[in-house]
């Protein structure tokens, strides 16, 4: 879950930088989380269930965010 999560934000990160319409841009998001999903062999609705799940423990989803932002800071 944690390289899930590290990817999606790095790639949310990098098409910010990109100047695009609305529908570009969300079109670009949705494959490019596809592309993630099917490098860890999940799909959106496994990683929704997934996130929720951690979200109704916040010290355990604080702690999986911290070490998201570790691995980010070590990319």
């Amino acid at each position: 879950m944690i390289e899930i999560i590290k990817d999606l934000k790095i790639l949310d990160a990098a098409q910010k930088s990109f100047v695009t319409g609305s529908i570009e841009g969300k079109m670009m998001r949705d494959t490019s989380y596809t592309i993630v999903f099917n490098k860890y062999n999940t799909n959106a609705e496994q990683f929704d269930s997934s996130l929720r799940s951690y979200a109704r423990n916040p010290k355990i989803l604080a702690q999986l965010m911290d070490e998201v932002g570790k691995k980010i800071n070590r990319y």
